[in-house]
């Protein structure tokens, strides 16, 4: 179940990665928290999306200063994407972390 201070946008998302995780143990209940940011991030990027396509690339002479707020919310969510294992580089980093963990327990 998603955070209840999620807009509708980031609930949507939240529902559809929870799922997407859950099935495929990338994620557990300690990961709530991370993944509400990664999806308010999102949500926040496509809101700045809709000012750009809205008002433009300029307003008064000036980029558009949604322009800047776009690129900080991608930023935030490269950066809880690669934790969370949303990346292939991620999961790649995952599987080999993982199967170093099974060649460990050969060992007992």
């Amino acid at each position: 179940i998603p955070p209840s201070w999620l807009d509708k946008i980031a609930q949507k998302e939240f529902k559809r990665l929870a799922d997407l995780l859950l099935s495929v143990e990338l994620i557990n209940d300690a990961d709530i928290g991370h993944l509400a940011l990664y999806c308010d991030a999102y949500s926040q990027y496509l809101s700045y999306k809709r000012q750009i396509k809205s008002k433009g690339m300029w307003i008064d002479g000036k980029p558009n200063p949604f322009i800047l707020r776009m690129k900080d919310a991608a930023a935030q969510m490269r950066s809880f994407a690669t934790d969370l294992g949303l990346s292939p580089s991620a999961r790649a980093r995952l599987a080999i972390n993982l199967e170093s963990d099974d060649d460990d327990d050969d060992d007992f």
